[in-house]
């Protein structure tokens, strides 16, 4: 019922007083040396199986594809959603994807098999892209998962904010 810190999802770094010697921290600062951190992972991997100039959102893609939630982050969902409905949206907005893990954003195994494209689609265009599924999955039952994850790189005014002033913004 109420928020408690948990200090393995914290960085601990050195105190800015005498004792204690070490602090924890949490927060964008600490979400940003961990991401780059799996993201120098990833491009090594990738570098490693001959994608030399992967792209920002290439890797932005993986890293968000290869998140998933503790257990007691979606038990926690779970349980919100049992006291009042409706609120699952706002609680899965508050946690996030989950925590990503460079490892799995590159791996397969026997059951699985990650498909990627790099490049650029033009505004109002559309992109058709073949999925082959194995003989043995077609006429079968049960439970399958297909997940798709696409990333947007808008792109940015190179001169700032300023410039939009002319058109009434300010």
């Amino acid at each position: 019922g109420r928020a408690r810190q948990l200090r393995s999802l914290q960085i601990a770094q050195a105190s800015n007083s005498i004792a204690p010697a070490l602090s924890w921290a949490i927060g964008t600062s600490s979400a940003a040396a961990r991401v780059t951190n799996k993201s120098a992972l990833m491009l090594e991997d990738l570098q490693s199986m001959g994608i030399e100039q992967p792209s920002a959102p290439l890797l932005k893609a993986f890293l968000v594809s290869s998140a998933r939630r503790t257990e007691k982050a979606s038990q926690a969902i779970n349980d919100l959603e049992n006291a009042q409905p409706g609120a699952r949206d706002a609680c899965e907005d508050a946690i996030g994807y989950g925590i990503a893990d460079a490892r799995r954003a590159t791996w397969c195994d026997e059951h699985s098999v990650i498909m990627w494209y790099q490049g650029a689609i033009d505004a109002d265009e559309i992109a058709y892209f073949q999925v082959p599924v194995p003989a043995e999955l077609v006429g079968t039952t049960g439970r399958k998962r297909l997940t798709v994850t696409l990333v947007h790189h808008p792109v940015v005014q190179p001169r700032g904010f300023g410039t939009y002033i002319g058109l009434g913004l300010k």
